[in-house]
């Protein structure tokens, strides 16, 4: 688990952090709710370490997968 610093774009993130899961802050919706921008907090290659991580976090934030989504995950809305 890594730490990043400094606002990025969606694309920024995916170019940065290839198949990693991204425990977002400050996220910047656009008006259809989808993420444009945020901190990246932490990444790595474990979805256990960024949910863990997203408990100690009281704000506003999103989780994102940077790669192709792995078989037997499913996301619910």
């Amino acid at each position: 688990m890594a730490n990043a610093q400094g606002r990025m774009t969606l694309e920024e993130m995916y170019d940065a952090f290839p198949n990693q899961w991204l425990f977002i802050t400050d996220p910047e919706l656009s008006d259809n709710t989808e993420l444009v921008s945020g901190i990246v907090s932490i990444f790595s290659d474990s979805r256990k370490e960024i949910i863990e991580a997203s408990h100690m976090y009281d704000g506003d934030a999103a989780i994102r997968y940077t790669g192709d989504v792995p078989e037997g995950i499913v996301f619910v809305l």
